[in-house]
Protein backbone atom coordinates (compact mmCIF):
# COMPACT_ATOMS: atom_id res chain seq x y z
CA UNK A 1 0.00 0.00 0.00
CA UNK A 2 2.44 2.12 0.80
CA UNK A 3 4.70 1.98 -2.39
CA UNK A 4 1.28 2.74 -4.58
CA UNK A 5 0.94 5.86 -2.48
CA UNK A 6 4.07 6.61 -3.04
CA UNK A 7 4.02 6.31 -6.78
CA UNK A 8 0.88 8.09 -6.71
CA UNK A 9 2.31 10.73 -4.87
CA UNK A 10 5.24 10.59 -7.82
CA UNK A 11 2.96 11.17 -10.28
CA UNK A 12 0.92 13.81 -8.37
CA UNK A 13 3.69 15.66 -8.10
CA UNK A 14 5.33 15.42 -11.49
CA UNK A 15 1.88 16.38 -13.16
CA UNK A 16 2.47 19.37 -10.83
CA UNK A 17 5.45 20.18 -11.95
CA UNK A 18 4.39 20.40 -15.58
CA UNK A 19 1.64 22.43 -15.21
CA UNK A 20 3.96 24.79 -13.35
CA UNK A 21 6.01 24.58 -16.31
CA UNK A 22 3.05 25.34 -18.97
CA UNK A 23 2.39 28.28 -16.66
CA UNK A 24 5.15 30.92 -17.79
CA UNK A 25 6.75 29.74 -21.46
CA UNK A 26 9.87 31.05 -23.06
CA UNK A 27 9.68 31.99 -26.17
CA UNK A 28 12.25 32.42 -29.31
CA UNK A 29 13.16 36.10 -29.26
CA UNK A 30 14.67 35.66 -32.91
CA UNK A 31 11.23 34.44 -34.51
CA UNK A 32 7.91 35.35 -34.77
CA UNK A 33 5.75 32.84 -32.80
CA UNK A 34 2.15 32.86 -32.15
CA UNK A 35 1.32 33.55 -28.15
CA UNK A 36 -2.14 32.78 -26.28
CA UNK A 37 -3.95 35.27 -24.45
CA UNK A 38 -3.78 35.34 -20.06
CA UNK A 39 -0.79 33.63 -20.11
CA UNK A 40 2.46 34.71 -19.12
CA UNK A 41 5.58 34.21 -21.12
CA UNK A 42 9.64 35.86 -20.93
CA UNK A 43 11.88 36.38 -23.55
CA UNK A 44 15.40 37.55 -23.50
CA UNK A 45 16.70 40.04 -25.78
CA UNK A 46 20.22 41.06 -26.36
CA UNK A 47 22.26 44.33 -27.90
CA UNK A 48 20.10 46.04 -30.73
CA UNK A 49 17.62 42.47 -31.08
CA UNK A 50 14.26 42.52 -31.82
CA UNK A 51 11.15 40.13 -30.82
CA UNK A 52 7.42 39.75 -32.57
CA UNK A 53 4.86 38.10 -31.66
CA UNK A 54 1.44 37.40 -32.95
CA UNK A 55 -2.26 36.62 -31.07
CA UNK A 56 -5.82 36.20 -31.81
CA UNK A 57 -8.56 39.14 -30.43
CA UNK A 58 -11.23 37.13 -28.69
CA UNK A 59 -15.27 38.31 -28.47
CA UNK A 60 -16.48 40.52 -25.94
CA UNK A 61 -13.17 41.24 -24.40
CA UNK A 62 -11.52 44.16 -23.63
CA UNK A 63 -7.41 43.98 -24.48
CA UNK A 64 -4.17 44.92 -23.00
CA UNK A 65 -0.80 44.01 -22.70
CA UNK A 66 1.53 44.02 -19.78
CA UNK A 67 5.61 44.07 -19.08
CA UNK A 68 8.37 44.56 -17.12
CA UNK A 69 12.10 43.56 -17.01
CA UNK A 70 12.67 40.50 -14.57
CA UNK A 71 16.26 39.93 -14.46
CA UNK A 72 19.27 39.89 -17.30
CA UNK A 73 23.09 41.03 -16.92
CA UNK A 74 22.22 44.66 -18.72
CA UNK A 75 21.94 47.51 -15.88
CA UNK A 76 20.70 50.33 -18.47
CA UNK A 77 18.79 48.29 -21.05
CA UNK A 78 14.98 48.87 -21.96
CA UNK A 79 12.66 48.11 -24.63
CA UNK A 80 10.13 49.57 -26.89
CA UNK A 81 6.98 47.64 -26.91
CA UNK A 82 4.33 48.20 -29.65
CA UNK A 83 0.71 46.78 -30.06
CA UNK A 84 -0.30 46.96 -33.91
CA UNK A 85 -3.35 45.26 -35.39
CA UNK A 86 -3.72 45.50 -38.95
CA UNK A 87 -1.31 47.98 -39.74
CA UNK A 88 -2.47 50.23 -37.08
CA UNK A 89 -0.42 51.27 -34.25
CA UNK A 90 -2.57 51.45 -30.84
CA UNK A 91 0.27 52.11 -28.64
CA UNK A 92 3.64 52.05 -27.79
CA UNK A 93 5.11 52.11 -24.64
CA UNK A 94 8.40 52.22 -22.75
CA UNK A 95 9.83 49.20 -20.59
CA UNK A 96 12.65 49.59 -18.46
CA UNK A 97 13.79 48.82 -14.90
CA UNK A 98 13.05 51.77 -12.55
CA UNK A 99 9.67 52.11 -14.13
CA UNK A 100 8.31 49.04 -12.92
CA UNK A 101 5.43 47.19 -15.19
CA UNK A 102 4.56 48.64 -17.82
CA UNK A 103 1.51 48.77 -19.59
CA UNK A 104 -0.69 49.44 -23.03
CA UNK A 105 -3.73 51.51 -22.76
CA UNK A 106 -6.76 49.13 -23.34
CA UNK A 107 -9.00 49.08 -26.36
CA UNK A 108 -11.98 46.78 -27.68
CA UNK A 109 -10.71 44.57 -31.15
CA UNK A 110 -13.24 42.98 -33.43
CA UNK A 111 -13.15 39.27 -32.71
CA UNK A 112 -10.85 36.99 -34.79
CA UNK A 113 -8.15 39.84 -35.60
CA UNK A 114 -4.41 38.76 -35.59
CA UNK A 115 -2.77 41.60 -33.44
CA UNK A 116 1.05 41.74 -33.58
CA UNK A 117 3.49 42.67 -30.09
CA UNK A 118 6.70 43.77 -31.08
CA UNK A 119 9.76 44.36 -28.51
CA UNK A 120 12.74 46.41 -29.95
CA UNK A 121 15.86 46.27 -27.33
CA UNK A 122 17.40 49.45 -26.84
CA UNK A 123 20.83 50.37 -24.35
CA UNK A 124 21.33 46.98 -23.34
CA UNK A 125 25.17 46.96 -24.14
CA UNK A 126 27.17 44.68 -25.81
CA UNK A 127 27.28 41.06 -24.99
CA UNK A 128 24.26 42.31 -22.26
CA UNK A 129 20.88 40.95 -21.94
CA UNK A 130 17.40 41.66 -20.50
CA UNK A 131 15.02 39.98 -19.67
CA UNK A 132 11.35 40.55 -19.93
CA UNK A 133 8.11 39.23 -18.28
CA UNK A 134 4.90 40.34 -20.44
CA UNK A 135 1.00 38.96 -20.39
CA UNK A 136 -1.84 39.80 -22.98
CA UNK A 137 -4.61 40.65 -20.98
CA UNK A 138 -7.76 39.66 -22.79
CA UNK A 139 -11.00 40.46 -20.19
CA UNK A 140 -14.11 39.63 -20.33
CA UNK A 141 -16.57 42.32 -20.54
CA UNK A 142 -20.84 42.34 -20.07
CA UNK A 143 -22.22 44.17 -22.52
CA UNK A 144 -19.27 44.94 -24.73
CA UNK A 145 -19.91 47.41 -27.88
CA UNK A 146 -19.70 45.22 -30.94
CA UNK A 147 -16.32 46.75 -32.97
CA UNK A 148 -16.19 47.95 -35.62
CA UNK A 149 -19.10 50.29 -35.12
CA UNK A 150 -18.13 53.13 -36.47
CA UNK A 151 -20.88 54.05 -38.66
CA UNK A 152 -24.84 54.75 -37.51
CA UNK A 153 -25.22 51.84 -39.87
CA UNK A 154 -23.05 49.63 -37.56
CA UNK A 155 -24.16 51.22 -34.32
CA UNK A 156 -24.29 48.64 -31.57
CA UNK A 157 -27.63 48.03 -30.38
CA UNK A 158 -28.62 49.34 -26.78
CA UNK A 159 -31.56 48.48 -24.64
CA UNK A 160 -33.06 49.72 -21.34
CA UNK A 161 -31.79 49.95 -18.14
CA UNK A 162 -28.35 48.51 -18.78
CA UNK A 163 -25.03 49.74 -18.40
CA UNK A 164 -22.86 48.94 -21.94
CA UNK A 165 -19.08 49.76 -22.08
CA UNK A 166 -16.95 50.91 -24.59
CA UNK A 167 -13.42 52.07 -25.20
CA UNK A 168 -12.88 54.99 -27.65
CA UNK A 169 -9.57 54.68 -29.51
CA UNK A 170 -7.54 57.98 -30.13
CA UNK A 171 -5.39 55.34 -32.60
CA UNK A 172 -7.36 54.69 -35.49
CA UNK A 173 -9.63 57.90 -34.70
CA UNK A 174 -12.14 55.88 -33.45
CA UNK A 175 -16.05 57.00 -33.72
CA UNK A 176 -18.56 54.59 -31.80
CA UNK A 177 -21.66 54.50 -32.66
CA UNK A 178 -24.85 53.03 -30.02
CA UNK A 179 -28.48 53.19 -30.87
CA UNK A 180 -31.74 52.88 -29.13
CA UNK A 181 -34.96 51.63 -30.09
CA UNK A 182 -37.56 52.70 -28.02
CA UNK A 183 -39.86 50.06 -27.17
CA UNK A 184 -42.85 52.61 -25.89
CA UNK A 185 -44.16 56.22 -27.00
CA UNK A 186 -42.58 57.89 -24.30
CA UNK A 187 -40.06 60.14 -22.87
CA UNK A 188 -36.38 58.68 -22.17
CA UNK A 189 -33.02 60.05 -20.87
CA UNK A 190 -29.53 59.10 -22.14
CA UNK A 191 -26.74 58.57 -19.40
CA UNK A 192 -22.88 59.06 -20.45
CA UNK A 193 -19.52 58.72 -18.77
CA UNK A 194 -15.79 58.74 -19.35
CA UNK A 195 -14.95 55.81 -17.21
CA UNK A 196 -11.58 56.75 -16.32
CA UNK A 197 -10.45 58.97 -12.97
CA UNK A 198 -7.47 60.44 -13.82
CA UNK A 199 -5.05 61.52 -16.82
CA UNK A 200 -6.82 64.19 -18.29
CA UNK A 201 -8.29 62.10 -21.70
CA UNK A 202 -11.35 63.39 -22.93
CA UNK A 203 -14.35 62.47 -25.36
CA UNK A 204 -17.08 63.92 -27.63
CA UNK A 205 -20.20 62.48 -27.12
CA UNK A 206 -23.29 63.61 -29.14
CA UNK A 207 -26.94 62.69 -29.69
CA UNK A 208 -28.39 62.07 -33.41
CA UNK A 209 -32.41 61.84 -34.00
CA UNK A 210 -31.65 59.98 -36.99
CA UNK A 211 -28.51 58.26 -38.96
CA UNK A 212 -27.40 62.13 -40.07
CA UNK A 213 -29.39 64.19 -38.12
CA UNK A 214 -27.44 65.67 -35.18
CA UNK A 215 -29.10 66.30 -31.96
CA UNK A 216 -28.50 70.64 -30.81
CA UNK A 217 -30.18 69.47 -26.99
CA UNK A 218 -27.46 67.17 -26.97
CA UNK A 219 -23.87 66.90 -26.70
CA UNK A 220 -21.54 66.54 -23.77
CA UNK A 221 -17.97 66.86 -23.03
CA UNK A 222 -16.87 63.80 -21.12
CA UNK A 223 -13.36 64.19 -19.19
CA UNK A 224 -11.85 61.96 -16.64
CA UNK A 225 -13.33 62.44 -13.23
CA UNK A 226 -16.56 64.51 -14.11
CA UNK A 227 -18.73 61.38 -13.39
CA UNK A 228 -21.89 60.56 -15.28
CA UNK A 229 -23.85 63.27 -17.80
CA UNK A 230 -27.08 63.36 -19.21
CA UNK A 231 -29.32 64.42 -21.91
CA UNK A 232 -32.52 66.33 -21.49
CA UNK A 233 -36.06 64.32 -21.59
CA UNK A 234 -35.95 63.31 -25.45
CA UNK A 235 -39.57 61.93 -26.75
CA UNK A 236 -39.46 59.12 -29.02
CA UNK A 237 -42.39 57.25 -30.43
CA UNK A 238 -42.71 53.88 -29.77
CA UNK A 239 -40.20 52.05 -32.34
CA UNK A 240 -38.26 55.26 -33.27
CA UNK A 241 -34.30 54.87 -33.03
CA UNK A 242 -31.72 57.43 -30.94
CA UNK A 243 -27.82 57.34 -32.02
CA UNK A 244 -25.34 58.23 -29.48
CA UNK A 245 -21.58 59.03 -30.90
CA UNK A 246 -18.75 58.67 -29.06
CA UNK A 247 -15.31 60.75 -30.73
CA UNK A 248 -11.88 60.98 -29.05
CA UNK A 249 -10.17 64.25 -28.48
CA UNK A 250 -7.02 63.00 -27.51
CA UNK A 251 -4.24 60.80 -27.03
CA UNK A 252 -5.48 57.73 -25.05
CA UNK A 253 -7.89 54.80 -25.31
CA UNK A 254 -10.76 56.40 -23.24
CA UNK A 255 -13.10 53.47 -21.74
CA UNK A 256 -16.68 55.15 -21.77
CA UNK A 257 -20.28 53.65 -20.26
CA UNK A 258 -23.71 54.42 -21.64
CA UNK A 259 -27.37 53.69 -20.17
CA UNK A 260 -30.77 54.68 -20.98
CA UNK A 261 -33.54 54.83 -18.82
CA UNK A 262 -37.50 55.68 -19.12
CA UNK A 263 -38.61 58.67 -17.63
CA UNK A 264 -41.63 60.29 -16.34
Amino acid sequence: MKRVLKKVTGIIMAAAFAVSALSVAKVDAKATAAINANQEYKLTLGYDEKAEYTFVTQPDCTTSVTACIVGGSSNTGFAWMKLTVDYCKYDSVYVDNEKGAASTGTFVFAPGKTATLTFNSSNVGTAKTIDIAFTVNSTPVSNLEKEGNNSPNSATKIKLNKTYNGVVSYADSDTDWYVFKAPKTGKYKFYVVNALIDGGSSVWCHGYKSKTKNDSDFSAYLTAGDGWKNSKKIKLKKGKKYYIKFSSTGHKAVPVQIRVKKVK
